[in-house]
């Protein structure tokens, strides 16, 4: 019969005297008492090997998502810090993801000339305008330092207000508009609002670059930041503020709404794109705090890619924005309109 006191004495050799365990990191060859000869078993076989240290690389990846997680922490944090910035975290949630949804259906399922009711216009740039509003509570007016960054802020709650209200003029809603854009309070509105945007394409300018700003959210150079936020988001306000001041002041009124009537998908593009930039205004505003709390980071040098993302995506709106204009009723839309302006 085989003895089973070999067996016994393999796990007892790892106990000491004192009755603990012997943990002893060089692995022990266990002899047979019986025989004297190597039982074929060592230390390791019966208790786990000690934990190697992580390698460099792990040790990085560990610090960068301990990192981030305390950077996600104190952005949420920020948001809940009293009950109004709770309420705004709120909206601002709510307007993007109404936005971004918004975005999805006119951009890549539907097309810009998709119906949009009054009653949607106003829901949504009320949505919109409200964020703004309630982050400018939140700027350093005081911190010369901030002053670029808090030139693109304070102005979008304004502008939102006049995507939607414009959406509301003939420019949306034709013979039934609910405010007339060739009334006099309506085009000193959109005067202010386009010399809003020269004025802060221009604060970037002057006040962006390595010794003007201590903000996170712009590159070193000056002239690139202004390219960018001139092509990625001052543009779209910009061409649709000089076209309706345009048309106010050199189409009449009642051979504008007769060529809306006939048209409602212009009413669409036009309402569509309206909201649309609302929304990309306060996109901006969500992803430049990002930045400033540093949940996400921007390229530690100047390179294509942050200008790409914007500018191709850019590219695509006004892919999306053209070709309904122009493929509407086989041309007939976008002939029309040009007949009216020249």
């Amino acid at each position: 019969m085989v003895s089973i006191v070999p067996l016994l004495i393999v796990p007892l050799s790892f106990i000491r005297p004192s009755g603990k365990f012997n943990f002893d990191s060089k692995s022990k060859v266990v002899m047979s008492s019986s025989v004297n000869i190597p039982s074929g078993h060592i230390e390791n076989d019966f208790f786990p090997q000690r934990l190697v240290a992580p390698s460099s690389l792990e040790k990085r990846v560990q610090k960068r998502a301990f990192g981030l997680d305390r950077k996600v922490r104190k952005f949420l944090k920020a948001g809940v810090k009293d009950t109004i910035r709770i309420f705004h975290s709120a909206l601002g949630m709510a307007s993007i993801l109404v936005g971004l949804h918004h975005m999805i259906e006119v951009v890549i399922i539907r097309s810009f000339s998709d119906v949009f009711t009054a009653r949607a216009i106003i829901w949504s740039g009320i949505l919109h305008t409200l964020v703004g509003t309630f982050g400018i509570r939140r700027l350093h007016f005081k911190n010369k330092k901030e002053s670029a960054r808090n030139a693109m802020f304070w102005p979008a709650p304004i502008q939102n207000a006049w995507l939607t209200s414009v959406s509301l003029t003939e420019w949306g809603q034709g013979s039934g508009a609910f405010v007339s854009m060739w009334k006099a309070p309506f085009a000193a509105f959109t005067t202010f609002n386009l010399m809003l945007t020269v004025w802060q394409l221009l604060e970037v300018l002057k006040k962006t670059g390595p010794s003007k700003t201590s903000d996170t959210i712009w590159l070193e150079d000056s002239t690139k930041n202004a390219i960018l936020v001139e092509f990625a988001y001052l543009f779209w306000m910009q061409i649709q503020m000089g076209t309706a001041l345009y048309v106010s002041r050199f189409v009449p009124l009642q051979i504008f709404s007769t060529f809306m009537d006939t048209y409602p998908e212009m009413q669409y593009l036009l309402s569509n794109l309206a909201l649309n930039t609302a929304f990309f205004n306060n996109l901006a505003i969500f992803i430049a705090t990002l930045l400033r709390y540093k949940v996400v980071s921007k390229p530690s040098h100047d390179n294509a890619i942050v200008f790409s993302i914007p500018l191709l995506s850019s590219i695509l709106i006004v892919w999306k924005v053209l070709s309904c204009f122009f493929l509407t009723d086989g041309g007939a839309m976008s002939a029309s309109f040009f007949s009216l302006i020249f």
